[in-house]
């Protein structure tokens, strides 16, 4: 094992994770996580020899081997917020609502939903295989279907090189809460990351205000 190097001040927050955040979920914070990365040499590791050694030695889930990769490669330079491994980029848009999940993904993938935050151009019913079109030459598919949780489809827009993938979740919380994410992946730059995080915040809140409930 390499020498440790231990950061020269604390660190607050990589990305949109915070160092509280990351702590509660893994026991360790941000400086902790990086100074031990450093220690094991990570600098000279690719993205999948971190993740093996978080999950083998570390005992981390799925979702914080590739949190944790993925804030200690944007830390040390390797890669720019919501740039995945692949060189492309993802965001991810969340809104927390203040009803039952099953109430919201109803909300969300009715006809009258659909039509107020996908916007097609017909009328789409949600099943594997089917193909849809939205106002602004955005061309799409729907993948897979789990009925009161998630859908996934492609988004591609007439002058994109290849399509990229969508994924609506409802994620139920304590107390009658729920929340929805739309999470973008596949998008070829960092311009166009912030013009669809900007684009599904607005889908998200258009929901939220036609329900005119507070959350």
């Amino acid at each position: 094992m390499a020498a440790s190097l231990k950061p020269s001040k604390s660190i607050d927050k990589i990305g949109r994770v915070s160092a509280e955040s990351v702590k509660k979920c893994t026991g360790k914070d941000w400086t902790k996580w990086v100074e031990i990365l450093d220690g094991e040499g990570a600098k000279n590791l690719t993205h999948q020899q971190i993740v093996a050694l978080l999950k083998t030695k570390y005992k981390l889930r799925p979702w914080w081997q590739q949190g944790v990769t993925l804030g200690y490669e944007i830390f040390i330079g390797r890669r720019k917020p919501g740039q995945t491994q692949k060189g492309d980029y993802a965001t991810v848009a969340t809104m927390t609502f203040n009803l039952d999940h099953k109430k919201i993904w109803k909300a969300f993938t009715s006809q009258k939903g659909l039509a107020t935050w996908l916007q097609p151009l017909d009328e789409l019913k949600l099943k594997p295989g089917q193909s849809f079109e939205v106002y602004g030459g955005v061309f799409g598919e729907i993948r897979t279907l789990k009925p009161g949780a998630r859908v996934r489809m492609t988004w591609q827009e007439t002058d994109w090189a290849k399509a990229s993938v969508v994924q609506f979740h409802v994620v139920p919380k304590k107390k009658g809460t729920c929340m929805a994410v739309i999470d973008h992946q596949g998008l070829h730059s960092e311009a166009l990351k912030a013009q669809m995080l900007k684009h599904w915040k607005k889908a998200l809140k258009t929901i939220h205000d036609g329900l005119k409930i507070s959350g």
